[in-house]
């Protein structure tokens, strides 16, 4: 070989390394952890997953192939979601992305470098997710999918429901300030005709002993926050109810309603997932600061992320290789 088709032949080769060398990075599998509210089994927690899955399919992310999917279910259990929490963190995921209140702060107290994209969550601000709607700040964002008001409505449409109730009992968390909200959203809406009632529970043994309490006297019906709790055991509520003594009791809140907007989110929560996985370099920017830059605003109800930047990116050919038709 003769020594200019040898240098040119090295040179050629060292100028195509660094672009290689960025195809092997971007192309690398990125670890998403999921930490679902719902017990492992639950079909809507599964249809939520799949959800999220599909949306990043379509951004370009193929489980296998550029992306892993970590699943973990909480169960309405704070301690099970800690120790899932725990575990996902220790595999050091490109982010994370927990649904409800009490699955977020756990996961939000466990790091604060891992980047975080909630779902299913109420007044983030007030929870301290976040500083503010417009600006998150911080390792975290999401989608904030309640307002306070909403409660007000959930009062009316038991009423119009059972015109009868008199009683409104009102399940949730009482150290989540968002279903604190919520209570004092439903007590403030409610006619002088109805009283709301708090009935704050922890877990399953409380709800199955309040309920059956409040059902005691007729002309009562209920409404169920949402919260990781009350979702996990959102049939056995329904349950109660509609074997209560009093026959009389009625319930709101939650059912039915939440699976065309939690899928919907789901198509939002890939592109915010997206973008996260678009910056999480192993080298370059610190990851905490990743979640504040892929959204300028907490999202609420319909509002939607352009998928812009959210797919893996693709090396670009070098203006020396298209010339030459490779």
């Amino acid at each position: 070989m003769r020594r200019r088709e040898f240098i040119g032949l090295i040179g050629g080769a060292t100028a195509a390394w660094p672009l290689a060398v960025q195809a092997q990075e971007r192309e690398r599998i990125r670890q998403v952890g999921i930490l679902s509210q719902y017990r492992e089994g639950d079909a809507e927690g599964e249809a939520s997953i799949a959800a999220l899955q599909r949306g990043l399919q379509d951004l370009d992310w193929k489980e296998g192939r550029n992306i892993h999917f970590e699943i973990r279910w909480a169960a309405g259990d704070p301690n099970k979601a800690r120790a899932s929490a725990k575990e996902l963190i220790g595999m050091a995921p490109d982010v994370i992305v927990p649904s409800s209140n009490l699955v977020t702060t756990i996961v939000q107290q466990e790091t604060r470098t891992i980047p975080i994209v909630f779902i299913l969550v109420g007044d983030p601000v007030g929870s301290g997710y976040v500083a503010s709607m417009a600006h998150p700040g911080g390792n975290i964002t999401g989608f904030a999918v309640l307002e306070n008001e909403i409660a007000g409505k959930w009062v009316e449409t038991l009423r119009e429901i059972a015109p009868q109730v008199s009683r409104v009992g009102f399940i949730f968390h009482p150290e989540t300030p968002a279903n604190v909200g919520l209570l004092h959203a439903a007590e403030s809406a409610a006619p002088s005709a109805v009283k709301v009632v708090p009935l704050g529970v922890h877990d399953r043994a409380e709800i199955e002993r309040i309920v059956a309490a409040f059902a005691a006297e007729p002309g009562s019906g209920l409404i169920a926050a949402p919260h990781a709790i009350t979702f996990a055991n959102r049939d056995f509520i329904v349950d109660l109810a509609e074997f209560s003594a009093s026959g009389g009791l009625c319930v709101s809140g939650f059912r039915h309603q939440w699976r065309p907007r939690l899928l919907r989110d789901q198509s939002n929560r890939a592109m915010a997932t997206g973008r996260v996985l678009c910056r999480s370099r192993s080298q370059g920017r610190q990851a905490r600061r990743l979640a504040g830059a892929i959204s300028h605003k907490i999202r609420t109800r319909r509002q939607h992320q352009d998928c812009q930047g959210a797919g893996p990116q693709r090396p670009a050919k070098s203006a020396r290789a298209r010339r030459r038709g490779h």
